[in-house]
């Protein structure tokens, strides 16, 4: 199926569930497991990415046509946002991420805890068919789980790129999930808690009454109906990293409000974005910038910025703000204590278990291409008519890439061809890793063993 077949028939879909009427129901898109804990995060190791969502349980995970209005995740720790891709038209190949990034909801900061789900507010146009992600920094992870039919794409390095491609996928379930709400005016505002009047797109207020002076439109709409004060710089410095920089705004009024920032490096644009601060609100807004004003950055670790901000209410007033800003580039992360000493290469330790081989990159928070072999009994058949017969013989293991967590845990699974391995109750510290393998393989009994691997160089 072609990506614009797959995006109609997630409309007709839609369509059929909710009907003609405008006060359809919200759809959840993404994990339907957030009420269970997570297990080994996935994380992005050595620089930024998105992790986008694919497939759940053997299902395609798209969006119908709409609103994000709100999205949730589990298990998050650091800096994450919510990623809305749309696949580029004719360029669907199964298996393959072939995308262009369309919008990103406002940074967050995880919570690290998983006692619960956390819940942030959005504003996301999207159209049937297109990806939801998530946008880490170095360092950040989300919860996840392992299943059966499970696969997203992680696209590492500069996940800002107008196009992103991927033909690497890999068995997760990420615990993210986002509300999208139905759009039947297609205004860009959800139908349940953005639009009060659905069935026209002229207003987000109550709708029009006939025989009623001014419409009946005394009744004003939920978001931005009130400010009375212009959006504040929270600080006149913003720190550079990825592309982008993050800038701090501080909402003073009683409501939220929407507008946009924009900024300019003397005369010549280098960067906009628009913006939504719930009431009282104070939030960092990251802004890409242009190549001339990166390239500042790179030749002096600053560059001085005109920023302009605009806050409109739905009632038409619009408050502007206008100030200097001085872009500055982030400090180096530093590795943590204690992470060097479990880069290296890794082997089987003579003291336990079959030998599984792999290396450990990225301060100890990457395992990659691991492989050996585990013993199975499979069943054969002997020819000339001799029957079928059971013999011993090994199963041969493999996996891309297992993330390893801040306390050393880890876990994960792969399907290459016809052989499905899993790595559970991993451990990682001292230069030695311990725990189960299991190999599945057709005709074979499954092969599992404890193993234990020890660093055996750099």
């Amino acid at each position: 199926m072609t990506l614009n077949a797959k995006a109609v028939a997630l409309a007709v879909l839609a369509t059929l569930a909710v009907g003609a009427s405008p006060a359809a129901a919200a759809t959840t898109v993404g994990s339907l497991s957030l009420s269970s804990a997570g297990s080994n995060p996935i994380m992005c190791t050595s620089s930024p990415c998105v992790v986008v969502l694919d497939k759940l349980d053997g299902a395609d995970v798209a969006t119908p046509t709409g609103v994000i209005t709100s999205w949730s995740v589990r298990r998050a720790s650091g800096t994450v946002a919510l990623r809305v891709l749309r696949g580029r038209p004719g360029e669907f190949v199964p298996n393959q991420l072939h995308a262009t990034n369309i919008s990103e909801s406002l940074d967050q900061t995880g919570s690290g805890s998983d006692t619960a789900p956390q819940s942030f507010d959005a504003h996301q146009p999207v159209k049937a068919g297109d990806y939801i992600g998530v946008t880490m920094v170095t360092g950040s992870s989300i919860g996840d789980l392992k299943g059966v039919g499970d696969q997203i794409f992680e696209v590492a390095g500069d996940p800002n790129l107008a196009n992103v491609d991927s033909a690497t996928p890999e068995n997760f379930e990420p615990l993210v999930s986002a509300t999208v709400e139905p759009d039947a005016d297609g205004d860009g505002f959800g139908d349940e808690s953005e639009d009060a009047c659905p069935s026209s797109a002229a207003t987000q207020g109550a709708c029009p009454v006939a025989g009623v002076p001014n419409g009946g439109g005394g009744v004003k709409p939920p978001v931005s109906t009130a400010a009375t004060t212009k959006v504040r710089l929270g600080s006149r410095s913003a720190t550079f990293r990825g592309g982008k920089a993050s800038i701090t705004l501080k909402n003073p009024n009683a409501v939220a409000v929407k507008g946009k920032l924009s900024l300019k490096l003397r005369k010549k644009a280098v960067g906009s974005r628009s913006y939504s601060l719930a009431a009282g609100a104070t939030a960092k807004i990251r802004v890409k910038l242009a190549k001339v004003a990166r390239r500042r950055i790179a030749k002096r670790g600053k560059v001085k910025l005109s920023l302009r901000i605009t806050a409109k209410g739905a009632t038409g007033a619009t408050f502007k703000t206008a100030a200097k800003l001085t872009v500055k580039k982030a400090a180096r992360r530093r590795r943590r204590k204690g992470g060097s000493a479990l880069d290296g290469k890794y082997g089987r330790d003579p003291s336990s278990g079959p030998d599984l081989r792999f290396t450990v990159s990225g301060g100890g928070r990457k395992i990659v291409e691991l492989s050996g072999s585990v013993a199975g009994y499979c069943s054969v058949l002997i020819p000339f008519g001799g029957g079928i017969r059971s013999e011993f013989r090994p199963l041969f293991a493999g996996i891309d890439s297992i993330a390893v967590a801040a306390d050393g845990t880890f876990a994960g699974s792969q399907k290459l061809s016809d052989t499905t391995t899993e790595i559970t109750n991993g451990k990682l510290a001292g230069g030695v890793a311990t725990g189960t393998v299991r190999v599945t393989s057709p005709g074979c009994t499954t092969g599992k063993a404890n193993f234990k691997s020890r660093r055996t160089g750099r």
